[in-house]
């Protein structure tokens, strides 16, 4: 019994923690390149040299150039009022987007265009690794208690 409430506890708590209430555009990688070039990107956060956030102009989104999802519920009912301006794509490793970004960046500050402002951060997923850690520790115990349970039928 106290196992299926170990299991509902654990599955509610991964539900809160990775629940998004409205999932960002997912974009070939390629299309984020020419929406850059296009000026119809704001600015990029890149994630671990892997995963790009990045987020549209509220003109690109106006005027239709681009792509978006409309508002979803969250996990209480309330819907956003404006659709969401993020964007999600994955970068190869062997492309140089900084380098590309302050090409870009430098010919629109010359052309007077919308900038793209970028950074990057490096994340650790200590939940996943948690995960992968204590699983198997989990199934051994309870394998060890399967077995001695087996091996001694008089104390049940």
């Amino acid at each position: 019994m106290w196992m299926y409430l170990v299991v509902a506890a654990a599955l509610l708590v991964h539900l809160l923690l990775f629940y998004r209430a409205q999932d960002a555009n997912v974009v070939q990688y390629s299309d984020v390149l020419d929406q850059i070039e296009s000026g119809w990107v704001e600015s990029i956060i890149v994630k671990n040299d892997l995963h790009l956030v990045g987020q549209y102009t509220r003109e690109a989104i106006d005027a239709g150039y681009v792509d978006v999802p409309p508002p979803r519920e969250d996990l209480i009912g309330n819907k956003p009022e404006s659709p969401s301006r993020q964007f999600r794509s994955t970068k190869p490793r062997d492309h140089e987007l900084t380098a590309f970004l302050r090409a870009h960046n430098q010919t629109a500050r010359e052309e007077g265009t919308q900038e793209v402002s970028f950074s990057a951060v490096q994340e650790d997923d200590w939940f996943g690794t948690a995960f992968l850690w204590l699983f198997p520790v989990l199934i051994f115990i309870v394998a060890w208690m399967f077995i001695l349970r087996r091996m001694n039928p008089g104390s049940q």
